[in-house]
């Protein structure tokens, strides 16, 4: 069930990995829980046979108690605290636990050997397949003035770019090749790049040339803050202007939902937070485009409206401000639920996020002045009450949403901060236990 590539569970369900990956976390502390007993229970045995010392001491025991003291580390890596601290102490540490499992069980336990033998094969087989599916693209960074954004635009062949098109609201994973990284070879800063793999939504596909576009927000962890490094031009290389980088993918559960919320809900609300609008304008551009007459409203809350540039920028801007179905919210701060002032933190569901330490920036300069003017005078009165200088109210949004018929079927998507999420599923939820027909879906890494 943690496999990426060839899941089977991800076909079966017409999901995708980071979904079923609920169910391996699941699993995971079940059989924890079972090896515990099993471990108590022998070594209950052992002592009441007076053979404890002899016992510990044979292969096949040794073997036994290695494999649990490793699977008690990487589920005490796998505690929230522990992954909000180091993200990838606990990656680092479940890859290499994971990849002693097999032998060292295959040792302690005969019946398991086959079932060991066939983890094996199908952990590689997974591997291998995730590797012929990356591409090394030459890619464009640019940071994006008043934020702490980068935007990355890489090429991809034609005969793969069409798999992007077809799935919007998709996702990539990016890892950065050692001709990118910019460090001694056995330098901690270049090895670490082996083992970081960071999903990012597919902001936009060009319909010209099949470009992607992906948008990346600094946090301070070794990815991001690399990606700043070549946005800012400070690697050094042959070509100053392009960076290779390994694209894997694409990946999303929206590849499946798409043509159910296109052709099966009367309405669509779509809501996002911050850089969680990388899943939500290409998946609102897409059913537009489907179905122009399509009773939809996209819903988008930013701190700064420099973070809105990327999506906003040449004809998508005017299209986008003059789209009545779309609302933007200048926030001015972090989401808040409470409507007080938060902490400066970002929150879950932007991509990239799992990889990386908190932290972000904002800015504003005399081109997000004017946009932020733009926005006030089109949205007064629209569901603020100080125009759109504020958070959204969100109940509001969702009743005037369900308002319109008692038997509308009702699609709701939203990707950003948790707190957004869950506050929105809370409103929603009121119209669910009145017996209206809803399909919910949340977009995000965080666990």
């Amino acid at each position: 069930m943690a496999l990426k590539s060839l899941n089977p569970f991800a076909y079966v369900f017409r999901s995708s990995h980071e979904q079923v990956n609920r169910w391996h976390r699941v699993l995971g502390i079940i059989i924890y829980s079972l090896l515990c007993l099993h471990l108590v229970f022998y070594l209950n045995f052992f002592v009441h046979a007076g053979i404890l010392k002899q016992r510990l001491l044979t292969p096949v025991v040794t073997f036994g108690v290695v494999a649990f003291f490793a699977l008690t580390l990487l589920n005490t890596t796998s505690l929230p605290r522990v992954r909000q601290y180091s993200y990838r102490l606990f990656f680092i540490t479940h890859l290499f636990v994971v990849l002693a499992m097999p032998p060292l069980l295959f040792f302690h336990a005969l019946p398991a050997r086959f079932f060991m033998a066939e983890a094996m094969v199908v952990f590689i087989a997974d591997i291998a397949s995730r590797k012929m599916d990356t591409v090394v693209s030459q890619a464009t960074l640019e940071s994006i003035p008043g934020t702490n954004l980068v935007k990355i635009t890489a090429s991809i062949p034609p005969n793969k770019v069409n798999r992007f098109r077809e799935h919007p609201g998709s996702h990539i994973y990016l890892n950065l090749p050692a001709s990118a990284r910019g460090a001694h070879p056995a330098s901690a800063a270049h090895l670490v790049f082996e083992f970081l793999f960071n999903p990012f939504t597919v902001a936009a596909v060009d319909e010209h040339n099949g470009d992607l576009t992906l948008v990346a927000r600094h946090r301070g962890g070794p990815m991001t803050t690399a990606l700043g490094r070549l946005a800012r031009g400070t690697s050094s290389g042959p070509d100053s202007s392009k960076f290779p980088l390994a694209i894997e993918g694409p990946y999303g559960a929206m590849a499946h939902a798409l043509p159910l919320i296109g052709g099966e809900f009367d309405r669509v609300l779509l809501v996002s937070g911050g850089i969680g609008a990388t899943f939500i304008v290409p998946l609102y551009r897409s059913i537009i485009n489907d179905n122009p007459n399509a009773k939809i409203e996209m819903v988008w809350a930013i701190q700064t409206a420099g973070d809105a540039t990327w999506a906003v920028t040449g004809t998508d801007m005017q299209g986008m401000m003059n789209d009545e179905n779309v609302n933007i919210f200048l926030t001015g701060q972090n989401y808040d639920p409470s409507g007080i002032s938060a902490p400066r933190q970002t929150a879950a569901g932007a991509r990239g996020r799992r990889a990386d330490s908190v932290g972000e920036g904002s800015g504003v300069d005399d081109g997000e002045m004017e946009m932020t003017a733009m926005y006030r005078d089109r949205r007064r009165n629209k569901y603020t009450a100080q125009h759109n200088r504020k958070r959204p109210d969100l109940k509001k949004i969702v009743d005037d949403v369900f308002r319109h018929g008692d038997e509308e079927r009702v699609a709701v998507v939203v990707c950003g901060p948790e707190e957004m999420a869950t506050e929105l599923r809370k409103h929603v939820g009121v119209w669910v236990m009145k017996g209206r027909a809803v399909w919910w879906h949340k977009e995000g890494f965080g666990f």
